[in-house]
């Protein structure tokens, strides 16, 4: 049953694909945020197929530290859930993403209108100048930026592995940041398309951090020494809610 549900998801989820996003692409002459809305259907939409058929539910905690004046999301990333579930809560943002994401038939198609900060990862240094450039000038639209600031997945439980662009950034424009922890790899794992666990995941928001007169580098520690912890305990949340693993 699990691999059915799995199976009816993602074909529910391509459809809804071929159908939405040749609509959204119309959209690219409306200004980005009229956008950013439209896009929040499809999101709207695969949440709910998302518990009717894949039996898993979001759970949002900390919402009131969901910012209107710009600020730096510096988000726990070990699914593809959190990149649906924050698209479609925050106000209009930027992404920092690789740029390959664009080269994904249709869901990349459509996330290219939507204004993201797109890096090349093998740029080394040059790419960290990226962040900082472009997201100043997003910033100075009036629009906040999230980041992972691991730049890749991670699976619930592994070493942390903090990247630096996103306190350069930080440093550069003197906005707070604020802190996102998930178990979300516990019900969809990273890089993969099965979803076999059904339940209640969390998405958790913590306080703005001020990060005035702080290093890149002091950035990012104060942001990790509130994100792994707190991610940690909806991992344990998690499991005690799943239960052991069942062997695949």
């Amino acid at each position: 049953m699990a691999k059915l549900r799995a199976a009816l998801f993602l074909l529910n989820l391509a459809v809804s694909l071929v159908v939405f996003v040749p609509v959204l692409l119309l959209t690219v002459v409306l200004p980005v945020d009229y956008r950013f809305y439209f896009a929040r259907l499809w999101i709207r939409y695969t949440l709910g197929s998302l518990s009717l058929i894949g039996g898993i539910r979001v759970e949002l905690r900390g919402l009131e530290h969901i910012s209107r004046d710009p600020v730096i999301y510096f988000i726990k990333h070990q699914s593809t859930l959190e990149t649906i579930v924050l698209q479609g809560l925050l106000p209009p943002f930027s992404w920092v993403l690789k740029k390959q994401v664009f080269y994904i038939p249709l869901f990349g198609w459509g996330l290219a209108i939507l204004k993201p900060i797109a890096i090349d990862r093998t740029a080394g240094a040059s790419a960290v100048t990226q962040v900082k450039q472009q997201g100043l000038a997003r910033l100075g639209e009036g629009r906040s930026i999230s980041i992972f600031p691991e730049g890749t997945r991670k699976v619930p439980g592994s070493p942390p592995n903090y990247k630096i662009g996103g306190g350069v950034l930080a440093e550069a424009a003197d906005v707070p940041i604020v802190p996102v922890a998930v178990n979300t790899g516990l019900f969809w794992p990273p890089k993969s398309l099965l979803i076999d666990r059904r339940g209640t995941t969390v998405i958790e928001f913590g306080p703005p951090m001020d990060v005035s007169g702080l290093t890149a580098a002091e950035i990012t520690a104060k942001a990790q020494a509130w994100i792994e912890p707190n991610t940690d305990r909806l991992l344990e949340e998690g499991r005690d809610q799943l239960g052991p693993a069942k062997p695949r």
